[in-house]
């Protein structure tokens, strides 16, 4: 990713995917599976129980577990690796034109991929929940609210690395301007 980090075109596109998902595709679906808007998906919420899983999904209806399943089952499949990459392009960009090539925070530009894959054992255990509804599946439940937790923090942990670089490829710019 650190030679597609020095153009633009990329982050752009990856960028653009990303916000059309954040501020188009999940919403539309939003109102699909809860038209009155009282139950956020699973996916937006940080750790449930078992009987509050079940509680929102019961309270989808029908229709709304079937568009519920349709987003996790597929714009949700496709959302981690689009994010992953326009966040580790990011990452690569303002890591190389912050620090040094040796320094550690060049191998955090993988990091973003880690939040996909926990991002995929949450929907792998809601899209559980959904083809077996009514049936209660602890296990399920326990796995998408566990990597919900992961998935969130690790988001949280995320931002951090962004600020990092960006502060960093700032300070470095104004330290070359103060030594000219």
């Amino acid at each position: 990713f650190r030679g597609l980090s020095q153009k633009p075109k990329f982050i752009l596109l990856a960028v653009g995917v990303q916000l059309f998902f954040g501020f188009f595709v999940f919403p539309h679906m939003q109102q699909i599976i809860d038209p009155n808007n009282l139950n956020p998906m699973l996916d937006l919420r940080f750790g449930y129980s078992t009987s509050k899983a079940y509680s929102v999904l019961e309270t989808y209806g029908q229709a709304g577990r079937e568009a519920y399943l349709l987003s996790c089952g597929l714009f949700d499949m496709l959302y981690p690796m689009v994010y992953a990459i326009a966040f580790s392009l990011i990452l690569s960009l303002f890591f190389q034109n912050s620090f040094s090539e040796n320094n550690i925070l060049q191998n955090f530009n993988i990091f973003p991929f880690l939040i996909a894959l926990a991002d995929y054992a949450e929907n792998f255990g809601i899209v559980t929940m959904l083809v077996n509804f009514p049936k209660t599946l602890d296990w399920a439940a326990h796995l998408a609210s566990e990597a919900g937790l992961v998935k969130w923090s690790a988001v949280i942990f995320n931002l951090i690395l962004l600020f990092t670089g960006l502060f960093g490829w700032m300070f470095r710019n104004i330290f070359r301007r103060n030594a000219r």
